[in-house]
């Protein structure tokens, strides 16, 4: 069974993340959180009839919180019939009393990069984008392969000095969260960027990058 990273999938880690750890406040991501409580009984999913899910925060059943990844999964986009709601997949089938917060609303924080079309107004921005693979033979029958991913994480806003705060924070942050990403096993820090004018910012917005390599992955072929 050939098993491979896709990209889709740590950007959209990355950016829940980035979402979750509030490096841009709610009120700057135009979102709200709220909460969804109820009880489960040998549930194995759970929809969230809200269509603009940004970002879970924490599930908390019976009183323990759910690890993302190895404990559950969630589609923020999921078809129900014609309506979007978020669907919640758990690892294990759950059951006790359940709370889970949850972001809804426009956001500011996406895991690709800003459309030509954006207005100054739609700033600060972070964004998220791979930017290379590289990889090698894991074990002489070829059956396998490590794989380091490497994304930047680009943030944007009419002033530099903020710029270069928020970079700062998630800096901070990444090196205390590092070996906790379900997508990447381990992150470790590249490099950063210079201040450069975003060029579809009417010359108001500028852009700095900082870059990360998901490292120690496996492919199985």
């Amino acid at each position: 069974m050939t098993s491979t990273i896709n990209y889709n999938n740590l950007k959209e880690e990355v950016a829940y993340w980035l979402r979750n750890k509030d490096f841009l406040t709610t009120t700057q991501r135009s979102v709200t959180t709220d909460t969804d409580t109820g009880t489960f009984s040998s549930d194995s999913t759970h929809l969230i009839n809200v269509s603009n899910t940004k970002n879970i925060r924490s599930i908390v059943v019976g009183g323990s919180t759910l690890t993302y990844g190895t404990e559950y999964t969630y589609d923020l986009n999921f078809d129900d019939s014609g309506t979007i709601k978020t669907k919640i997949t758990f690892t294990n089938a759950q059951t006790g009393d359940y709370t889970i917060s949850y972001d809804y609303g426009t956001d500011k924080i996406f895991p690709d990069l800003p459309k030509p079309e954006i207005k100054v107004s739609d700033f600060p921005r972070i964004g998220v984008e791979i930017i290379g693979e590289n990889s090698e033979d894991n074990e002489l029958g070829g059956g396998s392969e490590i794989v380091d991913i490497s994304f930047s994480i680009i943030v944007y806003g009419p002033k530099t000095w903020d710029i270069d705060g928020w970079i700062n924070d998630i800096k901070h942050q990444m090196i205390q969260d590092k070996k906790d990403f379900y997508y990447g096993v381990y992150m470790k820090k590249l490099s950063s960027g210079p201040i450069i004018i975003f060029i579809e910012g009417q010359n108001k917005i500028f852009q700095r990058n900082i870059d990360y390599m998901s490292i120690l992955n496996e492919e199985i072929v």
